[in-house]
């Protein structure tokens, strides 16, 4: 006996250390554990939700040994050593800093977009299925920026209406559908009270304070007034909208409650507590003892049709952590169905998986409401700077309600804070858009029907200077630079900067090309470049065009960036973001620089020489014009222009005056001079006008004619006295001898001559 009590005593010490070496092992694997850190306020009202959380996953990781431990920072002021007073703005600072202190993040959904460019996008990290668990319900209105889920909802707040139970049975009055009954409603019970001396009495809070629960309340507001269900949110100009403002108007008015409208959270929650109102409009509180209520979804314009704005908060993940697996891991239990059902649907709460609710839940539960709620996101996609739009959104808005501006006009503050404005065929606006682009398509329509003009037997001679070809060239450039007008039609992109540089550029270069070219081979004196020229006519514009080509590629490996000019209107403009874009597009603006000045240089020299005399002179015109347009583009590039409508019409002169010009004086002309010159009565001497004016023998230099000998005393020393001598020779057309001009020094004299 004694020795199997020993047996069984040893068994049992052996089962107890056993059991001891199990626990020992579960701690030792629990404290070398992965720690993930999570951030959550203390202030947001979800504080203690996410204690039970994180608790709960802590637990289920020991059960399971995953070796993840969620240890949870509640921020307040007293632990925050930054300047930061406000949550938000600590995130901020905290995402902004690597390596990272925090893996999980818990924020209001408001802030969604502010946060989006530090958080992971969820969908590709967590299963299909998961995801779809959230696809239909309040997430896809506040976990979404640009595509990308940031966040999954973890508590989800909304406004409704509560009712005093009591004094709508004691007046035999029903819950208020419609804003018009709650109006009627409310004013009948007051002043049945009035006569009681219940004069402490709210009929309506409305909650249109001057903080972030004002605009949570216009926004719901407006979305109570939409067409029907399926409809979205109205437009901020549309006739709903204006609607809803006037309704919100009258409420504040017939119910003579403008101070009540002006009160904040507070003001609700004494009257709420203290049973003193008829109605109030709050957030959802899922449990209030010891009090008569009734809740419903807020009233709208039509019955059916209601709104309420959503609140509540998300969890991320922190795209720089070190532990993403870990915190995967950690995101998908908290955001589980399992989870949700457990700590929200079950506790009458409102759970963001809409699949919760079903018949076994609502037998626990009352699901009308929640299935009845209409929830609408507050329009924080709108900005990047969510919280100065929603200021400046109410404010707007408040000086209709509580001011004398009338809806339509803040309504277009409002608009004016978020839209984009640009020029568009629409005349609502302006008719700036449907004059500019009726102008250049009228001046494209001449310009291309101006090409028939050289066929056109009376006007065939005024169009000898240069060939048909390159006639076609020069107007095709010409509309070519005028198309860029068009470019600025409807939002900008970074492929319409890129097409406005190349449709500037390349139509710059082929308008002057052919005239370029041909002043090159006219060149009087003896040279190489001319000679070199003559032959490679259409190669010698294809490299000037290849030119172009090769600095726009240079342009494109800088990539413009579309940014927005914040004025009181806001439009769209392009700007480089690469220093080597800039230099890139100095080179552009030297290039053509150097075109034009090498223009206006032969123009020069070839002044006076009578066979082009009038050729050479009058398209010279058009290189002043391009220098003086490319000067105030660098200069209109530099200043600051805030009216859109200005800078459009700016932009617009500028490439109208630089493809008019240059068609005008080195096409145009040659039409205006035919038609003034049609009195002549003799057609020879209308011939002779001709070739005393415009003619030059077709494109070989071969055919100028020139004085036999000319004399000029004095050695040519130096370049300069070379030009001035070329600028002031007169070549005769009738002088037989043909040829080009040659250049011979001896005994101190000069001899030009042509050969």
């Amino acid at each position: 006996m004694y020795n199997n009590n020993n047996n069984n005593n040893n068994n049992n010490n052996n089962n107890n250390n056993s059991n001891n070496n199990n626990n020992n092992n579960n701690k030792k694997k629990y404290v070398n554990s992965i720690t993930i850190n999570a951030i959550g306020s203390k202030f947001n009202g979800a504080s203690f939700t996410y204690t039970e959380l994180i608790s709960d996953f802590n637990k289920y990781s020991k059960e399971n040994n995953l070796n993840i431990k969620i240890n949870l920072e509640l921020y307040t002021e007293g632990n925050s050593t930054h300047l930061q007073s406000d949550y938000e703005g600590t995130l901020d600072y905290i995402l902004s800093k690597k390596p990272p202190k925090y893996d999980i993040i818990f924020y209001d959904n408001i802030w969604s977009r502010r946060y989006s460019s530090y958080l992971i996008n969820l969908k590709n990290v967590l299963p299909e299925e998961h995801i779809k668990l959230y696809e239909s319900g309040v997430a896809s209105q506040t976990c979404i920026v640009d595509n990308k889920w940031v966040g999954l909802p973890v508590t989800v707040d909304f406004d409704i209406l509560y009712s005093n139970e009591k004094l709508l049975k004691k007046y035999n009055k029903t819950i208020p559908k419609t804003w018009d009954e709650l109006i009627n409603i409310g004013h009948e019970i007051y002043e049945e009270e009035k006569k009681l001396n219940n004069t402490d009495l709210v009929i309506y809070n409305g909650l249109f304070a001057d903080t972030e629960v004002g605009t949570t309340s216009l926004t719901e507001f407006i979305y109570s007034f939409r067409e029907n269900l399926n409809s979205k949110m109205p437009y901020i100009t549309s006739t709903e909208t204006i609607r809803a403002l006037e309704m919100i108007k009258k409420i504040k008015t017939d119910l003579n409650i403008e101070s009540e409208f002006k009160k904040d959270e507070m003001f609700t929650i004494d009257k709420l507590f203290s049973e003193k109102f008829i109605f109030l409009k709050f957030w959802y509180i899922n449990s209030i003892p010891y009090i008569s209520l009734l809740y419903s979804p807020l009233p709208g314009g039509k019955e059916g049709i209601s709104g309420s704005s959503i609140g509540g908060f998300n969890i991320g993940i922190n795209q720089y952590s070190t532990k993403i697996n870990e915190s995967i891991v950690a995101l998908e239990y908290l955001t589980s169905k399992d989870i949700q059902k457990k700590y929200f649907a079950e506790k009458n709460m409102y759970s963001p998986i809409p699949s919760l609710y079903d018949e076994s839940l609502c037998e626990k539960v009352n699901c009308n409401l929640f299935k009845d709620i209409q929830l609408i996101a507050r329009p924080t996609n709108y900005s990047d700077d969510y919280k100065d739009y929603s200021q400046k959104f109410r404010k707007n808005v408040y000086k209709y309600l509580y001011g004398n501006e009338t809806a339509i006009n803040v309504l277009r503050m409002i608009e004016d804070l978020t839209k984009i404005y640009y020029l568009e065929l629409k005349i609502e606006d302006t008719l700036v858009g449907l004059i500019i682009f009726l102008s250049c398509l009228v001046i494209i329509f001449i310009m291309l029907l101006s090409l028939l003009f050289p066929f056109i037997k009376k006007f065939k001679l005024y169009f000898n200077y240069l060939s048909l070809k390159s006639w076609f060239i020069t107007i095709t450039g010409c509309t070519m630079i005028l198309c860029t007008s068009f470019v600025n039609f409807g939002l900008m992109t970074v492929y319409k900067c890129h097409l406005k540089l190349i449709l500037s550029s390349i139509g710059l270069t082929l308008s002057l090309a052919p005239t370029l070219y041909k002043l090159i081979i006219q060149i009087p004196l003896n040279n190489k470049y001319s000679k070199w020229c003559k032959n490679i006519k259409y190669q010698f514009i294809i490299f000037l065009v290849m030119i172009d080509i090769i600095i726009n590629s240079l342009v494109f490996t800088s990539h413009y960036e579309v940014i927005e000019n914040k004025y009181e209107k806001i439009y769209q403009t392009c700007k480089l973001n690469k220093i080597f874009g800039e230099i890139s597009l100095d080179l552009l603006l030297i290039y053509k620089l150097i075109l034009t000045i090498t223009m206006i240089f032969l123009s020069f020299i070839e002044w006076n020489i009578k066979s082009i005399k009038y050729n050479v002179q009058i398209s010279s015109f058009c290189n002043y014009i391009n220098i003086l347009s490319l000067m105030l583009i660098i200069i209109f590039d530099r200043i600051k222009i805030e009216n859109y409508i200005l800078f459009n019409i700016i932009q617009c002169f500028i490439y109208t005056l630089i493809s008019v010009s240059n068609y005008i004086s080195l096409y145009g002309f040659r039409i205006i001079w035919r038609i003034i010159d049609k009195n002549k009565s003799e057609e020879n001497q209308i011939i002779k006008n001709i070739i005393n004016k415009f003619s030059s023998t077709s494109d070989s230099s071969n055919q100028k004619k020139c004085s036999s000998s000319t004399e000029y005393n004095g050695k040519i020393s130096n370049v300069k006295n070379k030009i001035l001598i070329m600028h002031f020779m007169t070549l005769s057309e009738n002088d037989e001898s043909t040829g080009t001009v040659s250049v011979e020094e001896s005994n101190n004299t000069t001899i030009l001559s042509c050969k």
